[in-house]
C-alpha cells in the first residue's frame, strides 16, 4: 500500500524482493510479515519516528487501490 510520510504527506510505495534463497523456502506469509515489520522498522528510523506499531491494516487487510495516512486514518 501507500504510505504517507510523516510531516509532509508524500507518499511512498515500498516494495520487499529477496534474493535469498534461504527465504524462498520458507512459508510466504511469515517471510512477508517479516518483511514489512523490518521495512516499517527502518522507515520508522529513516524518519526519526519512534518504533511505534502502525495502526494500518496489513497489505493482506487492505483493499487494492486503498491509501493511508501516516496516523492510520483511509485516506
Amino acid at each position: 500500500g501507500d504510505y504517507a510520510s510523516a510531516g509532509n504527506n508524500s507518499r511512498a510505495v515500498l516494495s520487499l524482493e529477496l534474493f535469498n534463497p534461504t527465504y524462498w523456502k520458507q512459508d510466504p506469509l511469515t517471510v512477508a510479515k517479516t518483511g514489512l515489520a523490518k521495512m516499517k522498522t527502518a522507515v520508522n528510523k529513516a524518519l526519526g519516528a519512534s518504533p511505534v506499531r502502525s495502526k494500518m491494516p496489513t497489505p493482506l487487510e487492505t483493499p487494492l487501490g486503498t491509501s493511508y495516512g501516516a496516523d492510520g486514518k483511509r485516506l
